[in-house]
Formats: structure tokens, C-alpha cells, sequence
């Protein structure tokens, strides 16, 4: 019956994972995406903004990306009533 139980929130908390996966790639892309893009515009400005600043921010924008997409469940716990 346990089993049963823990399959079933296994299930639930994957598909609520997934959802959170794709709403944390698409508000970190919105974020980081923006500042890039804010940047690039400036640098056509102000010659101070450098290269670099704007492929470092691209580098983070992927390394939080791949980092999303790895998220995993995790067990912790399990608490188990016994009513009599």
C-alpha cells in the first residue's frame, strides 16, 4: 500500500517538476535574455561596454540554463500515520 502511495506522489511531484523546470528556464531566459540584450544595445553607445561582459552574461545564461534542466526529485522523508 506504501509503494502504491509513493508511486503516485512520485508521479504528482514530476509533473508539478516539470512545470516549475519550464517556468524557471523561461523567467531565467526573460531575465538574463533582457540584460544581454540591454547590453548589446549599449555597447553600440558606450565603446566602456566590452565583449566580454556580454559573452560572460551569455556563458551564465547557459550554465543556468543546463542547470535547470537538471533539477531531480529528491526523497527526503516519509512520514507514516499508524491509527488505531
Amino acid at each position: 500500500q506504501i509503494n502504491k502511495m509513493l508511486a503516485a506522489a512520485e508521479k504528482q511531484a514530476g509533473e508539478t517538476l516539470q512545470a516549475l523546470i519550464k517556468e524557471g528556464s523561461a523567467t531565467m531566459l526573460e531575465t538574463l535574455g533582457g540584460e544581454i540584450k540591454r547590453l548589446a544595445r549599449l555597447k553600440k553607445l558606450n565603446p566602456s561596454i566590452r565583449e566580454e561582459e556580454i559573452e560572460l552574461l551569455k556563458e551564465i545564461a547557459q550554465d543556468a540554463h543546463f542547470s535547470i534542466q537538471a533539477t531531480q526529485l529528491k526523497l527526503d522523508a516519509v512520514r507514516v500515520l499508524i491509527t488505531c
